[in-house]
C-alpha cells in the first residue's frame, strides 16, 4: 500500500541548530565590519577627511555667457579646525562635465596682514580689486603641496573656460590631502551653476578690477 499526501521530516540536532545560529552571526557580524569600512573610506582605499567644516550646500549663479569665455571664482573657504597640519594634493570640481574645462586651480592664503580680496567672482588672473587701501592683488600658491597648519585659512581660486554650449551644475569641491601621513578626501558642497551658449553675454572685468588691470591678467580674450 503506497500513502501519499504526507512528506516525511528530518528531526534536526540541537547540534546542528547551534551550527546555523553560528553561521547567522558570523554573517552578520561580517556586514557589520563591512559597512563600518566603507563608511570610513571616500573610495579607492582612501579614508573620507572631516578637516574642514562642510557647512551647507550653496550654488552660485552665472548669466549665460559665450563659447570660450573664462571665468574665475575666489569663494571656496578652507578652514582647518583639526588639530593637526594638512597637506592638499588636489582639488577637483563635481559636476563640470564636458561643458567647463578647468584651466587652473590654486589656493589663497588667508593670513594676518594686508587685507585679502573678499571672495566672488572675478574676470583678472590673479584677482584684483580696488580698494580703500589701493589695488589689491590676490597672492595664489600651488595647490599640491600646499600645507595648511591647525586652524588655518584659505580660499580656493579656480579658473574654467566654456569648451562647450550647454548647462553645467558643479555641486562639490573635492579635496584631497594628507595629515599625519594619512590620505583624506573631503567634498565641501560648494557649487556653480549656468549655461554656456554661442551668443551670451561676454564677460569683462569688473568697475573694480579695471583700474589695477595693469597688476594682472585680464581673463577675456
Amino acid at each position: 500500500m503506497i500513502i501519499t499526501g504526507f512528506r516525511s521530516r528530518v528531526r534536526r540536532g540541537s547540534g546542528e541548530r547551534r551550527e546555523g545560529r553560528r553561521a547567522r552571526a558570523a554573517l552578520a557580524a561580517l556586514v557589520v565590519l563591512l559597512a563600518l569600512a566603507l563608511s570610513g573610506c571616500a573610495g579607492g582605499g582612501i579614508r573620507r577627511g572631516d578637516a574642514f567644516p562642510a557647512g551647507y550646500g550653496t550654488g552660485v549663479g552665472l548669466s549665460p555667457f559665450r563659447l570660450g569665455d573664462k571665468f574665475g571664482y575666489l569663494d571656496e573657504v578652507l578652514h582647518n579646525t583639526s588639530s593637526s597640519p594638512v597637506v592638499v594634493s588636489s582639488i577637483t570640481f563635481k559636476g563640470a562635465g564636458n561643458v567647463l574645462r578647468t584651466v587652473q586651480v590654486k589656493i589663497a592664503p588667508l593670513v594676518p596682514g594686508p587685507p585679502s580680496l573678499p571672495g566672488g567672482r572675478f574676470e583678472t588672473d590673479p584677482p584684483v580689486q580696488k580698494t580703500a587701501h589701493g589695488c589689491l592683488v590676490e597672492t595664489l600658491r600651488p595647490v599640491k603641496g600646499f600645507r595648511l597648519p591647525a586652524g588655518g585659512w584659505a580660499r580656493i581660486w579656480v579658473v574654467f573656460q566654456a569648451v562647450h554650449t550647454g548647462r553645467y551644475k558643479i555641486t562639490e569641491h573635492v579635496v584631497n590631502y594628507t595629515q599625519n601621513g594619512i590620505h583624506y578626501r573631503q567634498a565641501l558642497p560648494q557649487g556653480y551653476e549656468g549655461a554656456v551658449t554661442r551668443n551670451g553675454i561676454q564677460l569683462t572685468p569688473n568697475y573694480l578690477e579695471k583700474p589695477c588691470l595693469s597688476l594682472t591678467t585680464p581673463l577675456e580674450r
